[in-house]
Parts: C-alpha cells; sequence; structure tokens
C-alpha cells in the first residue's frame, strides 16, 4: 500500500468519528426551561395544549396556566408527564387572545406569549397557532 491509500483509509475512518462527536450535545450544567405551547379552536371551544421539552430543573409539580379575556383562567399541573390540555368551552364568538404562563425553575410563573384567534372555530380541531419559549 502507498501512503496515499493509507491517508484514504485514515480519513475514511475517522470521518464518521469526527461526525458524531461534532453532534454530540456540549456539557451544561445550566440546561434551559423551554416550552411549546398550541392553541386549537373548534365551534366555540378553544383548546390550548402545553408541553415542556425541558421541564424545569426542580422536583414536580409545576403548573401552567392560559388565561382568554372573556372565558377566564384555566391551570393545569404537571407531575409525571410533561405534556397537557386546557380547555375552554362556551367562549363567544369573535376574536380572542390566549395568553399562557409557565414554571421556571426558581417556580415562578413567566409568560411564554400570547396567541391571536378567530371563533367560531370549524367542525373538528383546527390549529390556531404555536409557540415555542424559553423561560430560564
Amino acid at each position: 500500500m502507498d501512503g496515499r491509500r493509507v491517508r484514504r483509509a485514515a480519513v475514511a475512518l475517522a470521518a464518521p468519528l469526527v461526525l458524531l462527536t461534532s453532534l454530540a450535545p456540549a456539557a451544561s450544567a445550566d440546561i434551559e426551561t423551554t416550552v411549546s405551547w398550541s392553541v386549537f379552536t373548534k365551534e366555540d371551544s378553544v383548546q390550548v395544549r402545553f408541553n415542556y421539552h425541558q421541564p424545569p430543573d426542580r422536583s414536580s409539580p409545576y403548573t401552567c396556566v392560559a388565561s382568554i379575556l372573556s372565558a377566564g383562567s384555566r391551570s393545569i399541573d404537571f407531575n409525571t408527564v410533561t405534556y397537557g390540555t386546557v380547555e375552554f368551552t362556551g367562549v363567544s364568538e369573535g376574536t380572542h387572545t390566549v395568553s399562557a404562563t409557565c414554571e421556571n425553575s426558581d417556580g415562578i410563573q413567566q409568560s411564554v406569549g400570547r396567541i391571536l384567534f378567530h371563533l367560531p372555530g370549524p367542525d373538528h380541531w383546527h390549529l390556531a397557532r404555536t409557540q415555542h419559549a424559553v423561560i430560564d
């Protein structure tokens, strides 16, 4: 074998290792709490679905709260799962805003945003919008 073939073989063997190490997450002691939440509409009903992608760095339960000015607030406690849904029924026709907060690692409710939607919705569940938030 000549030197050229040896180099090509070494590169071919090393390439997958380099790729795998570049994809590995960096070590970090401070992992951020991240949440996605979505609003779904159906006729006069609204569902708000929460999903902690990285839950707070403390023991559960932790809480998310969704509020619609004309329909009140609903909260959900997360214990062993990291996702959940709250539902509002009998919401009046028109344009509304859902405001949401979720707990961070310090146990403090932080805003994860607002989503604008219009009712009445279709006769089946329809995704109005999804937002993502880092709250730590």
